[in-house]
């Protein structure tokens, strides 16, 4: 059986060893690959982006999405970053809703 050829086009990029293994980490969590998971990075960042118009110069412009804290911490953490985070800090936070929760209900 003959596998075609692969047509998608190739880009040669310099990244630090550091960033290397930080990508090589989070394809591993994520269970993809390397160039899938930097493939995923890249269209993500180009979600949310919405396109305005510059009144000045009447071109359109690009402008950065707004982005929630659970987006920014799922784009920027692995999944085992994420459930560390959650495990760590859920006691804590359902404590604090319950005293903003009693707060005002005093409020009342």
């Amino acid at each position: 059986m003959v596998v075609p050829k692969q047509t998608d086009p190739q880009f040669k990029l310099r990244i630090t060893p550091h960033l290397k293994d930080r990508i090589k980490k989070a394809s591993e969590a994520n269970n993809r690959t390397m160039n899938a998971e930097i493939i995923h990075r890249l269209e993500d960042s180009f979600e949310g982006y919405a396109l305005e118009m510059d009144f000045e110069t009447g071109q359109p412009k690009r402008s950065p999405p707004v982005m929630s804290l659970s987006d920014y911490l799922y784009r920027a953490m692995t999944e085992e970053q994420i459930i560390d985070l959650i495990d760590r800090y859920s006691s804590e936070l359902g404590q604090a809703a319950q005293a903003l929760s009693e707060k005002l209900q005093d409020r009342k």
